[in-house]
């Protein structure tokens, strides 16, 4: 009998991890998601003014999750995304009237100073540190299991 047969993955586990030999290397922010202009990509918003945003390929996001409310007037996304999808779609950066694409290397140092001023960022989790999405049962998540495109439900 295997002493492990009692435990059961954490849903958010088995939607970011597809080899548990080789776990993936993710990069992690917290904002608002909603539909960008361009085709293919869906909108991170960073701050409440909405004036800061990325712009990321679909393919390149791993999970999608929306986080308890808190004492937060609203709830806010978690959104877990693999660099090593972006191909040569970059992540399109936005603030303000300033406007630049990044590859991997430059979003994973934007994601960490992004997750420092993400709305609701006075709780946020280090970069790299998965959030506990409120639960195992996802209520009002917007995760999506691997293999299918983003899921999108209001709060």
């Amino acid at each position: 009998m295997d002493d492990c047969a009692d435990f059961k993955e954490n849903r958010l586990v088995s939607a970011l991890v597809e080899d548990a030999a080789n776990p993936p290397k993710l990069l992690y922010a917290e904002g608002l998601i909603g539909q960008s202009s361009r085709s293919g990509y869906i909108r991170l918003y960073t701050i409440r003014t909405l004036e800061e945003f990325y712009d990321l390929p679909c393919r390149a996001v791993r999970h999608v999750a929306r986080l308890p409310r808190d004492e937060r007037p609203f709830r806010v996304d978690a959104v877990w995304v693999d660099s090593q999808k972006l191909g040569k779609s970059p992540v399109i950066y936005r603030n303000g009237d300033r406007q630049e694409p990044l590859d991997a290397d430059a979003l994973a140092k934007t994601f960490g100073a992004a997750l420092q001023s993400a709305v609701g960022a006075e709780a946020s989790t280090p970069q790299g540190v998965f959030a506990d999405p409120g639960g195992d049962d996802d209520e009002g998540g917007g995760g999506r299991p691997r293999g299918t495109g983003p899921k999108f439900n209001p709060p």
